[in-house]
């Protein structure tokens, strides 16, 4: 029976040590200028992907955004482990883009 328990507490010891988090970046551009303050939302996705929030960004003055980050950690992986995947909260972090200077060109 010591054994069994031994086994079950390395199994769970191996679980959180190989638990992480992970990070999905998107980049629209990398040569162009970004914004210098990135904006955090934490969002849910409901019944294993169907349902999907839509974040809007008002504040950003091109109405473009440069880079899209979006993570989770080691407690909302077991919120959506616990939920069976019907909940899964993430961490999305944005940054608009910079307006760009547009000059005509003489014909």
């Amino acid at each position: 029976m010591e054994r069994y328990m031994n086994r079950i507490l390395a199994m769970l010891l191996l679980c959180c040590v190989v638990t992480s988090c992970y990070h999905v970046r998107t980049v629209a551009d990398p040569e162009a200028q970004r914004d210098a303050n990135p904006r955090t939302a934490t969002v849910c996705i409901y019944l294993w992907g169907l349902v999907q929030p839509r974040i809007v960004a008002p504040e950003c003055e091109s109405k473009a955004l440069q880079e899209v980050r979006t993570s989770t950690n080691l407690g909302f992986a077991l919120i959506t482990v616990a939920t069976l995947g019907i909940l899964c909260p993430l961490t999305v972090e944005y940054t608009c883009a910079k307006p760009c200077d547009v000059h005509p060109t003489p014909q």
